[in-house]
C-alpha cells in the first residue's frame, strides 16, 4: 500500500553575486532651443560597488537630436563618486517644447581589466520653443554693451592724445 504525508524541506542554495560598477544619471543641466545648437551636461555616477576604470560615455540621441560629439571621457570613477560629461547637441527645428530622454552606456574597464558595457542610462531633458531673432539678440547684449564702452574709450584716450 501507498501512504501519503504532507511534509516540508528547507534546502539552503549558495548563489555568489558578482560585484559590479553600476551607474545613474543625478544631474543634467543645459538650455535647449528648437532650431539651434547647445550644450547638455550630464553628471553621473557611480552607484555600484566596484571601481569604473578609464569610463567613457556614449549618448544615442533620436530626434528630434543630433550631435557630432556623442563621446565623453569620465575618467576613474570609485563607488560613489560622479564625473560631468559635456555634449553639443542640434535640436531640429519642428522639434516640440516638451520632454524627451536621450539614451546613453557606459563603456568601462572593470577590476580584472575586462571591457564591460552598462545598462542603457536615461539622460532627462527638455527643449524650449525656437527663439525670435530679438530674443537671440538680447543674449548678446551685455557682450554689445562691453564692446561698445571699450570702443568708447580707446576712442576718448586716443582723441586726448
Amino acid at each position: 500500500g501507498l501512504w501519503y504525508a504532507v511534509g516540508q524541506q528547507n534546502q539552503t542554495i549558495n548563489i555568489k553575486v558578482d560585484n559590479e560598477a553600476d551607474f545613474e544619471v543625478v544631474n543634467a543641466t543645459g538650455t535647449l532651443y528648437a532650431n539651434s545648437d547647445g550644450m547638455l551636461r550630464v553628471t553621473y555616477k557611480n552607484t555600484g560597488e566596484m571601481t569604473a576604470k578609464d569610463a567613457t560615455v556614449r549618448i544615442s540621441p533620436d530626434d528630434p537630436f543630433s550631435t557630432t560629439d556623442d563621446q565623453a571621457f569620465l575618467g576613474t570613477l570609485e563607488p560613489g563618486q560622479t564625473a560631468d560629461a559635456l555634449f553639443k547637441l542640434k535640436v531640429d527645428e519642428m522639434a516640440v517644447a516638451k520632454a524627451y530622454s536621450i539614451n546613453s552606456e557606459i563603456k568601462y574597464e572593470d577590476q580584472d581589466g575586462h571591457s564591460q558595457i552598462s545598462d542603457t542610462i536615461k539622460i532627462k531633458t527638455e527643449t524650449l520653443p525656437a527663439r525670435s531673432f530679438g530674443e537671440s539678440l538680447s543674449a548678446y547684449t551685455g557682450l554689445f554693451a562691453i564692446i561698445l564702452i571699450l570702443i568708447v574709450a580707446a576712442g576718448g584716450f586716443f582723441h586726448l592724445q
